[in-house]
Order: C-alpha cells, then sequence, then structure tokens
C-alpha cells in the first residue's frame, strides 16, 4: 500500500496538480470506463451479474475448446487403432499361415524319422541275419572239409 501511495506521490510531483488529474482521469477511463458501461458502475447487482455472465461465457468457451481437442484426439486414436488394425490383418493371417506350415512340417518330419528308423532297424535285423547266414556258411564249409577229410 506505501508503494502504491509513494508511486501517486511521485506522479503529483512531476506533473503537478492538473497532470496529476490528467492522469488519474486517464487511467480510470483505461482500467475501468472502456471495460463496463455507466450503468453497471452505480448498480452493482447488475454488474456482478454481467460479470459472471462474462466468466461463465469464458470458461463455456474454454471448455468447448476443451472438449474439441478431446474428441479429434479420441478420432485420431480411433483412426490410428484401425489402420493398426488393418496392418496386424495380414500378418496375423501370415503367421496363421505358417503354423499351419510348420504342422505340417513337423507331421511329415516326424512320418519321414519314422521311416527312418524302421529302415534302420531292418538294416540291423538284415546284418544280424547276413551274420548268421555266413557263420552258418562258414560252419558248414567246416563240416564239408571234415566230410572231405573223413572221406579221404
Amino acid at each position: 500500500m506505501k508503494e502504491k501511495i509513494s508511486k501517486l506521490v511521485n506522479v503529483y510531483k512531476k506533473y503537478g496538480f492538473i497532470g496529476f488529474c490528467k492522469k488519474l482521469r486517464a487511467y480510470i477511463i483505461a482500467n475501468y470506463l472502456d471495460k463496463i458501461s455507466f450503468k453497471t458502475i452505480f448498480n452493482k447487482k447488475k454488474y456482478t451479474k454481467v460479470e459472471v455472465d462474462i466468466q461463465a461465457k469464458h470458461y463455456q468457451e474454454k471448455l468447448e475448446k476443451e472438449i474439441k481437442n478431446l474428441k479429434q484426439k479420441i478420432e485420431k486414436l480411433q483412426n490410428d487403432k484401425q489402420n493398426y488394425e488393418e496392418s496386424i490383418e495380414g500378418i496375423l493371417e501370415l503367421s496363421a499361415n505358417l503354423e499351419k506350415e510348420l504342422q505340417e512340417i513337423d507331421i511329415t518330419y516326424a512320418t519321414e524319422k519314422q521311416k527312418v528308423i524302421s529302415i534302420n532297424e531292418n538294416i540291423e535285423k538284415l546284418e544280424k541275419r547276413l551274420n548268421r547266414l555266413k557263420e552258418e556258411q562258414a560252419s558248414l564249409e567246416k563240416q564239408k572239409e571234415e566230410k572231405r577229410e573223413w572221406d579221404k
């Protein structure tokens, strides 16, 4: 408060009484009379109502802008979501196809592996049979030689 009074005193000293009055008049007109009408100055209830209406309108405009921005953000996010879903749709189809191919490959692998195991088992059986036949043949030849030796 002392600062405001000291500013007024300085303006009075600088411009004198008439200059001070002119400055005061210009200040009042610039800050009060240009913003509100004379009726609202003298009718406090109406001024309060007008001020509340102005503030409400300003607040309403502010809220409408915010709502508009939020709607735009929601619309943008929905568009982004739709674009993302469209872009991954192909990937999902590709993934499903790859899974089917992988299952088919697994089945083919298991079948071929079983064939290889079966072939290996058959080879082992045939090798055993071959060895047994070789042993039989060797024993038969020994018997033939023994029989020849006995026959001699």
